[in-house]
């Protein structure tokens, strides 16, 4: 059963996580940077749900972008 993933995000929420993480993509645009946040969130989502027990229910895409960003600006502050 293929599940259907919501990707609605504040476009501002993505610019920011980009600002935080472009240091590790070198010279990547944010459009192009963007199809692989997504990416990564869906093998996130994909993992969480193949093992509820032991990763949980996944959080959702926006609140999983605010998540990186939380952990990235944590202490600067």
């Amino acid at each position: 059963m293929d599940t259907e993933i919501d990707l609605t995000i504040d476009i501002e929420d993505l610019k920011i996580l980009y600002l935080h993480t472009r240091h590790a993509y070198k010279d990547m645009l944010f459009d192009e940077w963007v199809i692989v946040a997504k990416t990564s969130y869906k093998e996130y989502h994909s993992r969480n749900l193949k093992d509820l027990e032991k990763y949980g229910t996944p959080k959702t895409f926006s609140q999983w972008v605010n998540g990186q960003i939380i952990a990235l600006t944590k202490g600067l502050i």
